[in-house]
Order: C-alpha cells, then structure tokens, then sequence
C-alpha cells in the first residue's frame, strides 16, 4: 500500500465519519427540540388546569372584580357568596390566588373568605405551577371577567426560542350573587 492510496483512504473515511457524526447531531437537535416543545405543553397544560380546577370549586372571584374588569391576579374563594356570606356552615370557606412573577404562575391558597391578608406575588407559601410564562401578546393581562360566571386566562409558556399559547374561558360556580 503506498502513501497516496494511504491518504485517499484517511480521506475517504474521514469523510464518512463526518457525514456520520453531522447526521448524529442534526438528530439529537431534532430530538432536544421535541423535548422542549413537550415540556413547554406540560408547563401550559399543568398551569392552565391547576386554574381551571380552583375555578370550577370557586362559588365567588373577588379579582379581577366583575364583568369587563382585568388583572395580573385571580382571587376567589369556595363555599362564600360576596352578598351572603359563608354559602354551607358546615363546610369550610376556602379560598385562592394566582399570580405571576418573574416569569412563575404561583398559587396561594387561604382559610377563609375575603382573605385577610394576600401576599406579594413571589413570596414563601406559594406553590409554583408554571415556569417561564409571560403574556400573549394579544392581552393586557393574565385574567378577565368576560361575562359573569366566566373567567379568561391567556398566557404562554416559553423556552429557547419556542412558546406554547393557552388561551382560554373556565366557568365557575357562581353563587346567587349579581355580577359574579
């Protein structure tokens, strides 16, 4: 074997190798980004039915304040009617918060109804229900009152240059009361 056909077959495998290793890469890009997407739904699914679950409980929404309002904050409480009080004495008055900050969906839940003290969006007692959520761009705020009885959420969960949209309307258990 001499030296040219040596070097025409280092080239030739070298070659191969490289085409080899590029087909390699391009599917684990292929497979980092199906990865990403899926756990940016999970992130938009997990938030958007820890809402839907305390909203379809809630019997009141304090926040935003009724049809037409908005806000970067959801209240209600459970088993309570703004203009009645306590709904069933013998069950517990339970209520809940959801706010954004810094890119987290966080949930407060709370004894009692309307709640004494809130706290600040962000602080220790929250439980952290998405990560890296911001606002569509089509809303000015997380929730709104489009019509009584219902409550919209529109936010997106985003990562790396991807974003996952969840946009959408949950009833509630209103109570008797006007404008919930």
């Amino acid at each position: 074997m001499s030296l040219v056909e040596l070097m025409i077959g280092l080239s030739l495998g070298t070659m191969v190798l490289a085409a080899g290793l590029n087909l390699m890469s391009m599917s684990v890009s292929s497979q980092v980004h199906a990865t990403r997407q899926t756990r940016l739904q999970g992130d938009a699914f997990l938030a958007w039915r820890a809402v839907e679950v305390e909203l379809r409980q809630s019997t009141a929404i304090l926040e935003p304040a009724g049809t037409g309002a908005q806000s970067d904050v959801l209240t209600g409480c459970g088993n309570y009617d703004p203009a009645h009080g306590v709904l069933d004495p013998a069950a517990p008055v339970e209520g809940f918060m959801f706010c954004e900050s810094a890119g987290n969906v966080y949930l407060y839940r709370f004894t009692g109804c309307p709640p004494v003290f809130l706290p600040s969006c962000g602080s220790l007692g929250g439980t952290v229900v998405a990560g890296g959520v911001s606002r569509l761009p089509s809303v000015s705020a997380y929730f709104a009152r489009p019509a009584p009885g219902l409550v919209r959420f529109g936010y997106q969960t985003s990562a790396a240059g991807q974003s996952q949209p969840v946009d959408v309307s949950v009833a509630f258990n209103a109570a008797a009361g006007a404008n919930q």
